[in-house]
């Protein structure tokens, strides 16, 4: 019962909210495209649920998201390569960023990672404050009306240079992210 809970509360939610983060940074909205939608968000959901019942570590856990992500998005929704890198980047950056942003908020009120784990109260809370986070930042991003296609530049070297630049600064990012956990 508990799993179905966690599944239905916690995951699709969390799964549409990151949807709706990659979409915002193109001014668009997952509700255009509600059946794809809904099977990305079961999909996700499946996907972290095994994962999870794998016992696979953060890190690995993560990377292997970052990859389904793009892999459903490139395939359900049938975008460019930039737009689904993009979107998927957003999405598990927000991930990252919101689980960091709980951790630190539930750690300065002497709430540790422990302790989360121990309580189911505290779990259901700690889950509820992401999807709060989550969709704080899928508000503000939908607010400000982001659309990443009109600030690329449309020089075919410029957009080389650019796609560079970004993919060497995630590979940094996640060399950092999982150096850092690992020691």
């Amino acid at each position: 019962m508990d799993f179905l809970l966690r599944f239905f509360l916690i995951d699709v939610p969390e799964a549409f909210l990151l949807l709706t983060i990659g979409f915002a940074i193109f001014n668009q909205s997952p509700v255009a495209h509600l059946k794809k939608t809904v099977v990305f968000c079961m999909l996700f959901a499946i996907a972290g649920e095994s994962l999870s019942f794998l016992n696979v570590p953060y890190q690995p856990k993560i990377v292997t998201m970052l990859l389904f992500t793009y892999l459903f998005i490139l395939f359900l929704f049938r975008a460019k390569i930039f737009m689904a890198v993009s979107m998927t980047i957003a999405s598990i950056g927000s991930m990252i960023l919101a689980e960091f942003v709980i951790l630190m908020l539930l750690n300065s009120q002497q709430i540790y990672g422990f302790d989360i784990l121990t309580t189911s109260f505290l779990q259901h809370f700690a889950g509820f404050l992401y999807l709060f986070v989550l969709a704080l930042l899928a508000f503000f991003l939908r607010m400000l009306k982001i659309d990443l296609r009109r600030m690329v530049p449309q020089n075919r070297h410029n957009r080389y240079l650019f796609m560079l630049i970004l993919i060497g600064s995630i590979e940094f990012l996640l060399i950092l992210f999982i150096s850092t956990f690992a020691a």
